[in-house]
């Protein structure tokens, strides 16, 4: 994303938190939107999701927040997680929700990918999120992130930054939603083969959820309402 005349562009930027925080403040700070998305690739927790399944974060939270002790009795080291999570604004949670019981969407945008694919279309599921720092490829790093949460759904590494950055952003405050799609389950098994499908996905989703909600912007603007658009 580029603005004339400004220093501000992000055409590529490296995976994790900090970037992504940084970033986020900037495109916040530059255009003051009312919405801030991310979309992407994310892990999925099995036996609750499948490859392209499209997750929606509510709850977010940093699965690396907490304290590193010696176990007293076993001499192993012992993470104690402290998670303070972000919530996604219900006026969102509806919105979303809206769009992916929309009749056939789901359906369409996995029809119209026309490379490997899974033979199902995606469900849209919104439920509890965690980033962190770092690829995950371990079944038991895996096991270990899951016990944060009993609803964990799917595991990334950019959503609590984007959520953070603008949760501590100047007024008017953005409203923040994280939209990811399951290319993986961060286990031994995990591959690339998935990517180009789920990023699609999850693309297309927020495409149409964009396009909402900026009708909805607008059919409030048209009433009176002389906010950001």
């Amino acid at each position: 994303m580029k603005r004339c005349n400004d220093r501000l562009s992000s055409p590529h930027l490296f995976c994790g938190g900090i970037t992504i925080a940084v970033a986020t403040t900037k495109l916040i700070t530059t255009f003051r939107p009312k919405l801030i998305v991310i979309a992407g690739i994310c892990a999925g927790v099995r036996k609750k999701t499948e490859i392209g399944d499209i997750l929606i974060a509510d709850p977010c939270f940093d699965w690396g927040s907490g304290k590193w002790i010696k176990n007293k009795e076993t001499k192993q080291a012992k993470f104690l997680p402290a998670a303070y999570p972000w919530r996604l604004d219900e006026s969102l949670r509806i919105a979303a929700k809206t769009v992916g019981e929309k009749h056939g969407l789901l359906e369409k945008i996995h029809a119209d990918y026309q490379q490997d694919k899974p033979q199902s279309p995606p469900k849209l599921i919104i439920d509890a999120m965690a980033s962190g720092a770092s690829v995950l490829q371990a079944t038991t790093i895996m096991e270990g992130v899951r016990e944060q949460h009993k609803n964990l759904v799917g595991i990334e590494m950019e959503s609590y930054a984007v959520f953070t950055a603008a949760e501590y952003s100047t007024e008017p405050r953005p409203k923040c939603m994280a939209i990811k799609a399951v290319c993986d389950f961060g286990d031994e098994k995990k591959s690339d083969e998935a990517h180009e499908y789920a990023a699609y996905v999850s693309a297309n989703f927020l495409l149409h959820f964009a396009t909402s909600f900026i009708k909805w912007v607008f059919r409030v603007n048209v009433t009176g309402d002389s906010g950001r658009t």
